[in-house]
């Protein structure tokens, strides 16, 4: 009798733990079908293996791929480092397998920004500018130029961009603004203007805006 109630303890815990697995979620659909893991509150969290079009091992959280782990896409290629709530967050290495390509540095939100850590960086720029402030959002590759002098709007004139990495197709004059279309990112320039200078890099791409303000 005793070993008759071992044993249907020892297959009841295999079913509720078997049934844990079942219904332990994986919220990216691209790797959502099998899954062996570590599990909270229905979904994967902690060290798991997720299988689906696409296979994920590494840490995951709240259902997603979170912290180290390795991403196998269906065609072959592998992205090995850092996620953050199921995208490319951070250090990593990604190879393609059809180019026989890799490559390495950090990515945002799931984007390659290149070789550094940083998604933008001013690296000198005259004491007559006071500050530099970047924004972004998604849209064309194109950066606007927008200049203050005490808190006001106004039209430089004449300015002039001048690459030392990436390209860019032509700036369009709106008056108080400069955009600069087509741009291939890393960029890294100086931007001149009035007698003035800024060195500058970007490495994400998407529509940014530099207001740069002025004495």
């Amino acid at each position: 009798m005793r070993k008759l109630i071992i044993l249907l303890s020892f297959f009841s815990f295999l079913i509720i733990s078997n049934e844990a697995k079942a219904q332990c979620e994986v919220l990216l659909e691209s790797i959502a079908g099998k899954y062996d893991g570590g599990c909270k509150k229905g979904k994967a969290n902690g060290i798991g293996k997720a299988v689906g079009t696409d296979t994920y091992e590494g840490e995951f959280k709240k259902g997603y791929p979170h912290g180290h782990g390795t991403y196998t896409w269906a065609n072959g290629d592998v992205y090995v480092g850092e996620f953050k709530n199921g995208k490319k967050e951070g250090a990593g290495v990604l190879t393609i397998k059809e180019k026989n390509k890799v490559i390495k540095g950090y990515w945002k939100d799931d984007e390659y920004i290149g070789v550094d850590k940083f998604v933008y960086k001013i690296y000198s720029k005259t004491p007559s500018i006071t500050a530099a402030r970047f924004s972004r959002k998604a849209g064309p590759d194109e950066i606007t130029f927008v200049f203050q002098k005490g808190g006001k709007v106004y039209n430089v004139g004449r300015f002039s961009l001048i690459p030392i990495e990436g390209s860019f197709a032509n700036i369009v004059d709106n008056g108080r603004s400069k955009v600069v279309k087509s741009v291939v990112y890393p960029f890294r320039a100086n931007a001149i203007f009035r007698g003035k200078k800024m060195e500058f890099q970007i490495n994400q791409s998407g529509s940014w805006k530099i207001d740069i303000s002025t004495k």
